[in-house]
């Protein structure tokens, strides 16, 4: 089974992106305060992060560099989350707003 782990300050789009990911038999982790993400991410080791890049208090290109530097971490695949649609340094993008329907 993969494991994700969902990093974005707003509840609902962890919601809809996890339960996107549990149907397909992932095993999803949400996590809504960037302050915690490094220590998540060391806690949990997902297959893959889905990360908002523009968050309050930490934001997603700091926790991107924790995560690359980090041996254990360096190599796991970061689709990233973004309302812009700037160039950004990551494996693929999501833009947001998600939306339920």
């Amino acid at each position: 089974m993969f494991t994700v782990l969902i990093i974005d300050d707003e509840a609902q789009n962890c919601e809809i992106l996890g339960r996107l990911f549990e149907r397909s038999g992932w095993t999803a982790y949400c996590l809504t305060d960037s302050t915690r993400a490094l220590l998540e991410l060391g806690r949990v080791r997902p297959d893959v992060v889905i990360l908002d890049m523009m968050m309050p208090k930490v934001d997603g290109m700091t926790i991107l560099r924790g995560i690359r530097s980090d041996i254990a971490l360096g190599d796991t695949p970061d689709p990233s989350m973004s309302s812009t649609r700037a160039m950004l340094p990551v494996d693929f993008a999501i833009f947001e707003p998600l939306e339920r329907r």
